[in-house]
């Protein structure tokens, strides 16, 4: 992991080059889907996730290995491609709790049992295609509930 002085100070300075991009933190926010005050954390706490880390790159026209991440340059890159495809697809509360576990995975906080857990998490939902339970619950993901309301909506439009 890089220097944590040296990590801030490159969080600061994309900032400053995103702003030059025309990116104020409050649109630096609104990309990464936190808020602005969120975004002014980052270089005081050198706290943010891979996937904000790499919005802020790509605002300030700066590769990923640019804030020093070379050490486990590999295992970061995976984690980072993993975390971007895994957001395109999430919704805002499973996007918060990937992040967290992303930033855990980052500073290398993930415990053993932490890892057999999301191992048996990831393993029940790769088997659970049924959209009912036994007991008949609806299980129906958040996207389909969401594509359901929106075409509900669309309906209603077009009845008035």
């Amino acid at each position: 992991m890089p220097d944590t002085e040296m990590f801030k100070e490159r969080i600061r300075e994309a900032l400053r080059l995103a702003k030059v991009n025309g990116y104020t933190q409050a649109k630096i926010g609104e990309k990464a889907g936190v808020s602005p005050q969120a975004v002014g954390q980052w270089p005081r706490t050198g706290k943010v996730s891979i996937r904000n880390l790499a919005i802020l790159a790509h605002l300030a026209g700066k590769p990923l290995e640019w804030f020093g991440l070379n050490q486990g340059d590999q295992q970061f890159k995976q984690i980072e491609q993993e975390a971007e495809a895994l957001a395109a697809l999430a919704t805002p509360r499973s996007q918060q709790a990937l992040d967290y576990i992303t930033q855990a995975a980052r500073e290398g906080r993930l415990t053993e049992d932490d890892l057999l857990m999301l191992e048996q998490i990831a393993q029940r939902i790769a088997a659970q295609p049924a959209k009912t339970t036994s007991k008949g619950h609806n299980t129906k993901t958040t996207r389909e509930r969401i594509a359901e309301n929106v075409t509900d909506a669309d309906n209603d439009t077009q009845g008035t």
